[in-house]
């Protein structure tokens, strides 16, 4: 086994008058383009926004853990509270989708074209124009048509459907 001497290091510049010259970094500001759309849908827009009231239906259940469900009461379903919980509603008032949706869809189309999905994450953006009233998730406005009541196929499922 050898043992090795510990190095004493030497200043560079000991004595001297001699400057060194620092690299210049310079960062460009990054190239953004904005693109404006307009959409127009072949069939009425479903949404449904996850309600406040089965966020706490879900908590309150785990919170209770595991019980028999043999004995609970059914409550009736207000059909239309239902309805009304389904929109994603602005602050301001107007009904719209959410931005997350039409950003991931463009970097989902990235695989027909054979561009990278992950550089598209760090690419693309949709700039919202509110935001949901409950949720604060970023919303883009829908201009055109009025929300209706929509029945899915099972009962159960009371959507909102903009034509």
């Amino acid at each position: 086994m050898a043992i090795r001497k510990k190095a004493t290091a030497k200043p560079l510049l000991a004595n001297t008058t001699q400057k060194i010259s620092q690299p210049t970094v310079a960062i460009r500001p990054p190239r953004f383009k904005a693109a404006k759309f307009k959409i127009t849908g072949t069939a009425p827009y479903v949404q449904h926004s996850f309600s406040q009231k089965a966020m706490n239906t879900i908590i309150s259940t785990q919170e209770q853990g595991s019980q028999a469900r043999k004995g609970r009461v059914r409550e009736a379903k207000d059909f239309d509270a239902v309805y009304r919980a389904a929109m994603h509603k602005a602050k301001a008032g107007w009904h719209g989708i959410p931005a997350a949706a039409f950003r991931n869809a463009m970097i989902s189309a990235c695989r027909t074209v054979g561009f990278k999905m992950t550089l598209a994450k760090l690419a693309v953006f949709c700039e919202a124009d509110g935001f949901d009233e409950h949720s604060g998730d970023p919303l883009v406005k829908i201009t055109k048509g009025k929300p209706k009541k929509h029945f899915a196929r099972k009962s159960s499922f009371v959507r909102c459907a903009v034509t």
